[in-house]
């Protein structure tokens, strides 16, 4: 098997120079690189990533935590991931998708100081998150998928929850819906301080108020039989609400079996909005759930593409930090009709 030695005395080069060809770590001539990689060519070499990335300096791998013991990862979440992994891709760089049972970060820095990962894309972000803390005293490289409470400084991508939450409100104020409940996630994280479960909520209740919607928030369990006892609870809160909006995709499907089994017509007698849930998402369900989706991807593609730029990679142009959703409207919304009390 030919080694990169090999390769050097072939080109005529230095085997240094080869790995310079290898990690861009340093300017060579395009003459010299050509004459490098027809030398591996024709000795049928193929280059060790890892070990090319460790000989130049960097391993061209980030890590992306995500904390998957809290809450699970849903198949929104997996949007975000890879949407990271294929900008990172196309950077030249590999994303490790590193699901940890809780916050700690002892695996991951000591990958990094031993120069196996360049940096660290962080999910599940908490207003005032103690990850970001120890990275930064650690001085390891990072960026957000959300955003804590205090951003000066920080590198990161997220959904824009007021806008979504506006779009929401207008749309259903549009269709006659004057009564409106939210169903969120469970309580512990709002305790626990989730920056997306506690932006998306106030933003709801904020458009709702600015624009004289009754909106009431109830959280709930991300499980399908939350959602159903989830649906008993609105209903004998706000007896004459018209429409449930969610950011809750397993509690919506036990929510939508609920109603049924009440003998509420969708949307005849309860429309059902879904926010942050893909397009396969919205089919689990009879009928299909309109959504509001901000493109997961897309903002996972920001965090990973950011957090290269950070890596010395200047050429790479800065994305949106905050990223709205799509409206798209299916069978599960509706205008305001007369409710039949059941």
């Amino acid at each position: 098997m030919a080694t990169r030695a090999d390769v050097a005395r072939l080109a005529g080069v230095s085997a240094s120079t080869v790995t310079y060809a290898l990690t861009g770590s340093r300017p060579i001539s395009e003459e010299t690189r050509q004459r490098i990689h027809a030398a591996m060519e024709e000795l049928g070499y193929t280059p060790n990533a890892m070990a090319a990335g460790l000989a130049g300096g960097r391993s061209r791998i980030v890590a992306l935590l995500f904390p998957a013991g809290e809450r699970g990862m849903s198949n929104t979440d997996l949007r975000y991931v890879i949407g990271a992994a294929n900008a990172a891709r196309e950077l030249g760089y590999h994303l490790l998708a590193w699901p940890t049972a809780g916050r700690d970060l002892d695996d991951v820095t000591q990958l990094s100081r031993a120069g196996m990962v360049d940096g660290v894309i962080l999910m599940e972000v908490r207003l005032e998150d103690e990850r970001v803390e120890a990275l930064k005293r650690a001085g390891i490289p990072f960026s957000l998928i959300g955003r804590t409470a205090d951003t000066s400084g920080l590198t990161y991508a997220d959904a824009d929850f007021d806008a979504i939450s506006s779009l929401a409100i207008d749309y259903l104020q549009g269709l006659g819906h004057e009564t409106v409940a939210f169903l969120n996630g469970p309580e512990r994280l709002t305790r626990a301080q989730y920056g997306a479960t506690l932006r998306v909520e106030s933003g709801f209740l904020a458009a709702a108020s600015a624009r004289g919607v009754a909106a009431t928030a109830f959280a709930c369990e991300h499980t399908v039989a939350a959602g159903r006892e989830a649906l008993a609870s609105i209903v004998k809160a706000e007896p004459d609400v018209t429409a449930i909006v969610a950011m809750n995709e397993e509690a919506t499907v036990g929510l939508v079996q609920a109603a049924q089994a009440r003998g509420l017509e969708i949307p005849r007698d309860l429309s059902v909005l879904s926010l942050a849930s893909s397009s396969s998402f919205a089919e689990v369900t009879w009928p299909p759930l309109t959504t509001i989706s901000p493109p997961a991807e897309a903002i996972g593609g920001a965090a990973a593409r950011a957090l290269i730029r950070a890596l010395g990679h200047t050429e790479v142009e800065p994305d949106p930090q905050l990223w709205a959703g799509d409206l798209v409207e299916r069978a599960s919304t509706g205008p305001v009709r007369r409710r039949r009390r059941r």
